[in-house]
C-alpha cells in the first residue's frame, strides 16, 4: 500500500491581488495586503516522473529534493487574486478545477482571480494527468496521487489567504542574457530578464515575492537518477527563502519554449543545477528595487476559447486527421489576464517560444503597461512556434506543435485582446489617438500612435489618395508588361498571391496587423495589400542596407537603413513619406 502524499505546511505569509468588479477600473480604497505560503507535494517513491516521454511512466526510486506548491495572494479592499505555482511539468484544466474547488470550499475565490501555473520541472510528479496523451509524459493516472497533490496545492493557497499582512510593493528587472540560451535556434537571442515583484511588511522584511523568467528546468539528470526534483527553480526559491527568513518565493516560467539554462562546462549536472539556481538567487538579492506602482486599476479577465483544429503530424507531410486528433487534444482552453496597477500579467496554457513572447510583450507595452508572461498556466497545449519554423520537422518544438501553423498568431491575438480588455477608457482613447499628417513641401510627414493595427489604419486613412495612386501605378506598370487584357490581371494576381504565400511565414503578427490596418484605413483590399507587400521579393535588386550602433553613432543607439531600389517607371519614388512611430512601451522610431 502506497503511503499518502506528505504535506508540509511551510506557512509564511500570504499575498492577495484585489480586483474591482468587472468594468470598475478605479482602485478600491484600502491597504495593500500580501502574504505567501507553501505546501509539500512530493508523492511517494514508485510514483512516475513527469517530463520525458521516453520514460513511459517509469517508477521513481525516491526524492532528490522536495516538490512544493507555492502560493501568493494579493488583496485590497474586498477583492482577491491568488497565484499558485506547482513544481510540476504541467498542469491541465482538470487539475486547475480540482485545486480551485478545494480552495473554494474554505475561501470564496472567483475563477478569474486564480492563476495556477507549473514551474515545468522535468522531474516532477507524474500520475496526475487523465488525458490519453498525458500518459506518455507522466504515466498512468492515479486518483490517490491526484487527490493528495491537489489538496496540498489548495492548502498552500488557503494558507496564503489566511496569512496576509499590510505590505508595500517593489519591482526589479535584471538582464540575464548570460544565463539563458536558445536551444532551438542558437543564434536567435532576445533580451532575457529576471523580473521580481516583491512585497515588504511594516518591519521592512520580505513577505513574499514573484519571480518571472524563462528557461527549461531540464538540468537535473532525471532519466539517470529517477528521483523527484524541483530542478533549478527549487534551488532558486529555497536559496531566496533562506536569505529572507522563510518568505516564500514563487517561480513563474514564461515564454520558455525554446530556451534553456546556459550552464558552465562540466559533467556534474547536480552541481550545475545548484550553481545555476544560486547564481539567480544572488542576482535577485543584489537587485535594485523601486516602488512597483500597484496603486492604479485592478481587474481580471478569464476566457475559455475555442482552439483551432488539431494538426498532429506523424512524420513529414503525414498528419493524423483532425477528426481524430480533436478527440485527444483540448478543443477549448483558458486565456487569462490580471491587471495590477502598472502591470499586466498574461497567461498562456502551454509553451510559447521566446520570439512569440517577445512580440506579445512589445505589443502589450504599447498601452503603457508593464507586461509579465506566465506560461504553463491553467492548462497545457504543448508547443507553439513561429510560422517559419512550423514545417521544420528537424526541430523537436515544431514536431510537438499540434494546432497548425497559425497557432502563433492565434495565441498572440487572444493574449493581446485580453490585455486590451484590461485598459481603462482613457487608456484606450490614448491608444487610439488619431495620427497626424503635415506636409514639408511635397513630402508628407506622419505621426502615428498606438497598436500596430491602429498605426496602419491611421496611415491608410491619412494617405488614402496617395496609396490608391501608388497601387494603381504599380499594377498598371505590370499590366503593361503583359499586354493582354484580363489575362494580365489574372497572371499578376496569381504571381502576387504565390509570392505572399512564400513570404508569409516570415511576416510577424505585428507586421501583419499593420498591413491589415493599412487595408482597412485606405479601402484597398487586404489581398491587394498582401500582393503589394510581396512584390519586392519577386525580383533581384541592389538594395543598400546598413545597421549602425555603438561607437558608430553619436549616442550609441541603433540606426538601421534600407534603400529600396524600385523600378522608377512605376513612379513609386514620387510617393515617399516620413513616418514617426510614437511607441509608449519601447523605443520610438522613424521610417
Amino acid at each position: 500500500m502506497r503511503r499518502p502524499l506528505p504535506i508540509s505546511r511551510g506557512l509564511v505569509f500570504a499575498l492577495f491581488f484585489l480586483v474591482p468588479a468587472s468594468g470598475a477600473f478605479a482602485a478600491e480604497a484600502g491597504t495593500l495586503r500580501a502574504g505567501a505560503a507553501k505546501s509539500e507535494i512530493t508523492p511517494a517513491a514508485g510514483t512516475p516522473l513527469s517530463g520525458y516521454g521516453k520514460l513511459r511512466g517509469k517508477k521513481t526510486r525516491g526524492t532528490h529534493d522536495p516538490l512544493f506548491a507555492r502560493s501568493l495572494a494579493f488583496s485590497r479592499g474586498d477583492k482577491t487574486f491568488l497565484i499558485t505555482s506547482l513544481d510540476l511539468c504541467l498542469v491541465d484544466e482538470e487539475l486547475r478545477a480540482a485545486v480551485l474547488r478545494k480552495i473554494h470550499e474554505k475561501r470564496p475565490l472567483a475563477p478569474e482571480n486564480f492563476v495556477l501555473t507549473a514551474t515545468h520541472t522535468h522531474s516532477g510528479a507524474g500520475a496526475v494527468g487523465g488525458r490519453f496523451w498525458e500518459r506518455f509524459i507522466m504515466g498512468k493516472f492515479e486518483k490517490k496521487v491526484f487527490e493528495a497533490l491537489t489538496s496540498a496545492a489548495a492548502e498552500s493557497g488557503v494558507a496564503a489567504l489566511d496569512a496576509e499582512v499590510p505590505v508595500r510593493a517593489e519591482y526589479a528587472q535584471l538582464r540575464i542574457d548570460d544565463l539563458v540560451e536558445n536551444r532551438m535556434i542558437p543564434k536567435l537571442r532576445y533580451p532575457q530578464f529576471l523580473k521580481i515583484l516583491r512585497f515588504k511588511d511594516g518591519k521592512d522584511a520580505v513577505a513574499g515575492q514573484l519571480l518571472f523568467m524563462a528557461a527549461h528546468p531540464t538540468v537535473f539528470p532525471a532519466k539517470e537518477k529517477m528521483e523527484f526534483s524541483a530542478d533549478y527553480p527549487g534551488v532558486l526559491a529555497a536559496a531566496l527563502e533562506e536569505k529572507t527568513g522563510g518568505a516564500v518565493s514563487v517561480f513563474v516560467n514564461g515564454a520558455a519554449g525554446d530556451l534553456r539554462p546556459h550552464l558552465p562546462d562540466g559533467d556534474d549536472k547536480l552541481s550545475k543545477m545548484t550553481a545555476y539556481g544560486r547564481a539567480l538567487a544572488e542576482k535577485t538579492a543584489a537587485a535594485s528595487f523601486s516602488p512597483a506602482g500597484l496603486e492604479g486599476p485592478w481587474e481580471a479577465v478569464l476566457e475559455r476559447v475555442k482552439l483551432p483544429r488539431t494538426q498532429v503530424r506523424i512524420s513529414g507531410p503525414f498528419k493524423i486527421p483532425s477528426l481524430i486528433g480533436n478527440r485527444f487534444f483540448p478543443r477549448k482552453t483558458f486565456f487569462q489576464g490580471l491587471r495590477l496597477g502598472d502591470f499586466v500579467l498574461l497567461t498562456f496554457p502551454g509553451e510559447i517560444t521566446s520570439e512569440i513572447g517577445h512580440e506579445i510583450e512589445a505589443q502589450a507595452a504599447e498601452s503603457g503597461l508593464r507586461p509579465l508572461l506566465a506560461g504553463y498556466a491553467n492548462d497545457y497545449l504543448a508547443y507553439v512556434v513561429p510560422r517559419r519554423y512550423y514545417r521544420d520537422m528537424e526541430q523537436y518544438e515544431s514536431r510537438v506543435s499540434f494546432y497548425g501553423k497559425d497557432m502563433a498568431w492565434f495565441a498572440q491575438k487572444k493574449m493581446l485582446a485580453i490585455a486590451d480588455k484590461l485598459l481603462t477608457a482613457e487608456e484606450k482613447a490614448a491608444m487610439e489617438a488619431p495620427g497626424t499628417l503635415e506636409w514639408q513641401g511635397e513630402l508628407p510627414v506622419l505621426l502615428l500612435h498606438g497598436s500596430a493595427y491602429h498605426q496602419g489604419f491611421e496611415e491608410g486613412r491619412l494617405m488614402k489618395d496617395k496609396i490608391h495612386s501608388g497601387v494603381d501605378g504599380i499594377f498598371g506598370y505590370f499590366r503593361g508588361q503583359i499586354p493582354v487584357p484580363l489575362v494580365n490581371r489574372l497572371i499578376i494576381r496569381s504571381i502576387g498571391n504565390r509570392a505572399w504565400k512564400k513570404m508569409e511565414p516570415y511576416v510577424s503578427y505585428e507586421e501583419y496587423e499593420t498591413i491589415r490596418g493599412l487595408s482597412d484605413g485606405s479601402g484597398v483590399s487586404l489581398g491587394t495589400m498582401k500582393r503589394i507587400h510581396a512584390l519586392p521579393e519577386l525580383f533581384p535588386a541592389l538594395c543598400t542596407n546598413g545597421a549602425y550602433w555603438g561607437k558608430a553613432t553619436a549616442d550609441g543607439r541603433l540606426i538601421a537603413l534600407r534603400n529600396l531600389d524600385w523600378n522608377r517607371e512605376m513612379g513609386v519614388h514620387k510617393l515617399a513619406a516620413i513616418k514617426f512611430h510614437d511607441s509608449r512601451g519601447r523605443e520610438d522610431f522613424v521610417n
